[in-house]
Order: structure tokens, then C-alpha cells, then sequence
């Protein structure tokens, strides 16, 4: 089992514009020039350099999924009534980095084969989680990324980003809740709980 690690990031997009974002995605040579540049981290996950390229040409797209689909999640999630009765309800778009959950405000996700909480100890691991985050904070255009662990009191992130609040208000939230992060990035991750933003300094800031 263990500890997942889990990103999370804001967005203006619009649910159509989420339906189609498998094709959006598909077309960003900027992302996959990262995801080739930190190919290490799938070498050292016992990957193979065909494979991971050749994921790079598949094609992924959401599966019996709609558009009212993901706006009925909307209102379930950010309904506590609702909540209590039926759970978050979580649909996933899988792509060639790992899963992709959009909720109303945020966009969170689970990288695959990075899942694992202590992949951020691992130097192939964390160049490849916080340079391809930060491209993809970019991409989205979102100034802010929140990097947690979905057990433990940090688990609580998660369920905010569902309930439709903005990257800012969770942020708020968890400074309030965990105080502010570790300048040091062996601190934050030992708190499970890190800020990063589209200058990635965190990567400078490991004791080794």
C-alpha cells in the first residue's frame, strides 16, 4: 500500500474544454520534451527507453465519460449532504505521465510510476516530479502547485480541492492547518506538505 503522493494544481478551464483536453494534451510538445528530458525516472522505475516513447504516441482519451458526467461530480462533491450520502465521486483521465482528476477549480495528479510519496527522496525522481509539475502548472497556467500525501492529516487537501476551492484558498487552508512549509525541501517532504511554483527553486534547496 504505503503513502501516495499527490499534486495538485489550479485551472480556469471550462467543462468542455476539460472533455477535450486529452487532445490538448496530446498536441503539447513542450510537456513531452520534459517528459523525454527526465526519462531517467522511468530507467530507474525499470522502464525501457522504447517504452516510454512509444507511450508518447498513444492516444488516451476519457472512457464512458461525459460532460454532464463530470459536472454531476461537480455537484456532488462540493454538496456535503450529498458527500455523506454518495462519497466523492473521483473519475480519472489516464495519460501517458499517470491520472488526471479535474475538479471544478484544480486539477490533481497521481504520476505514474512516481505514485509513491518517498519517490520525492529519490534525485531521478523528484527532477522528474517537479520539472514536469512545473511545466504543467505552466501549461495550465496556474502560478502555485500544492504537493501532498494522501494519509495523514494532509489528506484533508485532497477532499478541499474536491469541494471546488481554488489553489489559493488551499493554500490558505493548509499554511493555517500545517503552518508554512520548509524553505529546505527535505524539511517540507518530511512534512508532507510543500508549495512549489513555476520557478521550481525547491530542486536547489535538497540537503545532500
Amino acid at each position: 500500500m504505503g503513502v501516495d503522493l499527490r499534486i495538485i494544481f489550479g485551472h480556469n478551464l471550462t467543462s468542455k474544454e476539460i472533455i477535450e483536453f486529452p487532445y490538448s494534451l496530446s498536441k503539447s510538445k513542450e510537456l513531452k520534451d520534459v517528459y523525454i528530458d527526465e526519462i531517467q525516472s522511468k530507467i530507474d522505475h525499470n522502464g525501457s527507453v522504447e517504452r516510454v516513447l512509444s507511450s508518447l504516441e498513444e492516444e488516451y482519451n476519457w472512457e464512458n465519460f461525459t460532460e454532464n458526467d463530470l459536472i454531476n461530480s461537480w455537484i456532488n462533491n462540493e454538496n456535503p449532504e450529498l458527500v455523506d450520502e454518495n462519497g466523492f465521486m473521483a473519475h480519472s483521465l489516464s495519460t501517458y505521465f499517470g491520472l488526471l482528476y479535474f475538479n471544478r477549480r484544480t486539477v490533481e495528479i497521481l504520476y505514474l510510476p512516481e505514485h509513491k510519496y518517498a519517490n520525492l527522496n529519490y534525485e531521478s525522481h523528484r527532477k522528474f516530479i517537479f520539472n514536469y509539475s512545473k511545466a504543467f502548472a505552466k501549461f495550465l497556467g496556474s502560478e502555485k502547485i500544492v504537493y501532498f500525501s494522501d494519509t495523514f492529516e494532509t489528506q484533508i487537501i485532497e477532499d478541499w480541492a474536491q469541494e471546488g476551492m481554488t489553489i489559493e484558498s488551499i493554500i490558505d487552508l493548509a499554511i493555517a492547518k500545517f503552518g508554512k512549509p520548509s524553505e529546505i525541501l527535505e524539511q517540507a517532504i518530511e512534512n508532507r506538505f510543500i508549495i512549489g511554483d513555476v520557478t521550481n527553486s525547491y530542486l536547489e534547496t535538497f540537503k545532500r
